[in-house]
């Protein structure tokens, strides 16, 4: 069965995946839902391909680091809330590096720029391969004194595993008052349990032809 989740959703931590059985790969739904500090109801469903329900079970279960006076209810391992809030904080965190990107850049300080930028890290355009803090800060701060302005960027995917992660989306910029628009894609690697880029590239869409 291969599974993944988000994280927490308030009290509920849903998983959604597949389970292979045979030739066939059946939706899968697992949904923990939080009611106190020590217990936790799970429900199961699979489903075929159209969608209907093949089977559903419902239990209560405690977390297996705690101890419970209640011995009438099946005992099960769920997940640890923590792991879970630690997925949904990882995710927060490298969202938050593009709204700090778009924050410095246009407040003029490409210093702040570079250091969201791993001590090696890259930053590859058409027009130019940084590398390392020193090469991608002189580059931010001719784009700033030339009227740089990022309007915004729009993460389309993120995935992170470990200390490893990517965001691809597209982006906004009006330079020196012409506005283009492109792709970006943006790799990430925790340091010191900090989210920075290690590598960063920026497309320029073909822009429509102006009258």
């Amino acid at each position: 069965m291969d599974l993944t989740t988000p994280g927490w959703d308030g009290s509920r931590l849903v998983f959604s995946g597949f389970m292979t059985t045979g030739e066939d790969r059946l939706p899968v739904e697992q949904v923990f839902t939080r009611k106190t500090a020590a217990e936790y109801g799970a429900s199961m469903k699979v489903t075929d391909a159209a969608g209907t329900m093949l089977a559903w079970e419902k239990e209560n279960c405690e977390r297996s680091d705690e101890k419970s006076s209640n011995t009438s209810m099946p005992q099960a391992t769920v997940p640890m809330p923590e792991a879970g809030e630690r997925l949904m904080s990882d995710e927060a965190d490298i969202r938050q590096v593009s709204e700090d990107w778009i924050r410095f850049y246009n407040a003029g300080d490409a210093a702040k720029v570079a250091g969201l930028y791993t001590e090696d890290g890259y930053y590859l355009s058409a027009h130019i391969l940084a590398h390392g803090r020193q090469e991608i800060q002189a580059y931010w701060e001719r784009g700033i004194k030339a009227g740089g302005y990022l309007d915004f960027i729009k993460p389309v995917t993120i995935y992170y595993s470990g200390d490893l992660a990517y965001c691809a989306g597209t982006y906004q910029a009006t330079n020196a008052g012409v506005t283009v628009d492109g792709r970006i894609l943006i790799v990430l690697r925790k340091v010191d349990g900090k989210w920075l880029m290690a590598a960063h590239e920026t497309v320029v869409r073909d822009q429509p032809m102006r009258e």
